[in-house]
This record gives C-alpha cells, structure tokens and sequence, in this order.
C-alpha cells in the first residue's frame, strides 16, 4: 500500500510530460532535449478534452487493461468508488482514479495477458491519458521499462499534471442520497483514506471470488 507517494529511485521522479520525456531528438552536443512539437500537442489535449462521464472512465480503464473481464460488479464498484470522492474534491478524486489504475494494471489477470513492454505503454497511454501515444514518448517510456520496471514506468503516468487534469473532467451526475462519504474522506487523513482503500480492496476480493 502506498503512503506518501515517494518517487520511484530508478526514474528519478521522472513523470510523462517531463522535458525529455515526450520525444527526444538529439543536440549536436549529444544530450537529449524535448520536442516542442510533441509536448504542445499533449497540452492541447489537455485542453480539448470534454467531459468523460464516470462509468465511461471506467469502462476505458477495464477495456483496455481488462478486455475480457465481464464482471459488471467490479465497474459498478470503482464508479462507485469515483463517486464517493466526487465530494470531497479533486484530491480525492485523484487518489480513487489511482487506486483504479493501480488495481488493474498490478492484477494477476492483466499480468496474464503477457502484453509486451510495446503494448504495456501503449495501454497505459490510452487509460491514464485518455488519448493515443504520441511516437516520442512511446518509444521514451518503453525503453524504459527493462530497466526500471512496469510499476515505476505507471507512477510515471499516474504522477502526471496530464493524468490529474484528465481526472478533473471526470462528471459525475448520478450520486445517490444514500452514498455516505467515509469519514475519512471528509477530515482528510491521508493514513485513514489509505486505510478506507485496503478496505475497499479487500472487498473487490471478495467480489471477484463470487
């Protein structure tokens, strides 16, 4: 269980949108700098990205690290999950959507997919991005992965201003009056939110067993 969000050591706190990150090209002095041009498309994303309903955010999520999970009960429970963070503000609604990610992608039933370090980035972009990956930051981030591993080449992506901005369009309409807000997402205690997560995981165990 994650607490205080530590950058992975091997990366070096590197997030996707970094400088030299997106796509790199070579100086004559042989040190690498980012494309402008690659990096501006990302921000115009950003910022023409519409609204993303919650349970389409969801099913994003499991249709591409999960393809051929059917287990409605799972997506009814992460949007629900969203939901109950709607209220307590962007932070929290951060936190739910990492949680998301991290649950997915770190399953034994994705691992079961065998997907290749190629296809690993390429979900990763098309989930915690919501859009294509642009060729510079693909190749970047798969060349990554054999040194440094999946989970650090996620928190890449899930520490991302891109991501958290893509959270923030999340709209969620349909909370229901007797959706009660954990106590500890309204005092915001980071170690009781952490505990209200194991929690949660430990129920979507349980739901995924039946």
């Amino acid at each position: 269980m994650r607490g205080r969000r530590k950058p992975l050591m091997p990366r070096n706190g590197l997030k996707v949108g970094d400088p030299g990150t997106t796509a790199l090209v070579r100086t004559g002095s042989g040190s690498d700098r980012l494309a402008s041009r690659n990096h501006s498309r990302a921000r115009a994303h950003a910022g023409s990205l519409p609204p993303v309903g919650d349970d389409q955010y969801v099913q994003t999520f499991f249709s591409y690290a999960l393809p051929s999970n059917t287990n409605q009960s799972q997506r009814d429970y992460f949007t629900d999950m969203l939901r109950a963070a709607y209220a307590p503000g962007q932070t929290s609604m951060v936190m739910a959507a990492r949680e998301l990610g991290k649950t997915l992608f770190e399953s034994a039933e994705y691992a079961g997919r065998n997907r290749s370090n190629h296809d690993y980035v390429y979900d990763l972009y098309k989930t915690y991005l919501l859009r294509d990956p642009d060729s510079g930051g693909w190749a970047f981030w798969e060349s990554l992965v054999p040194t440094y591993g999946r989970e650090a080449i996620r928190r890449a992506f899930d520490e991302s201003g891109e991501f958290i901005y893509d959270v923030s369009t999340i709209n969620t309409n349909n909370i229901s009056p007797r959706m009660r807000l954990p106590l500890c997402w309204q005092r915001g205690s980071i170690q009781r939110i952490n505990r209200a997560i194991k929690s949660w995981r430990a129920t979507l165990s349980l739901r995924s067993r039946s």
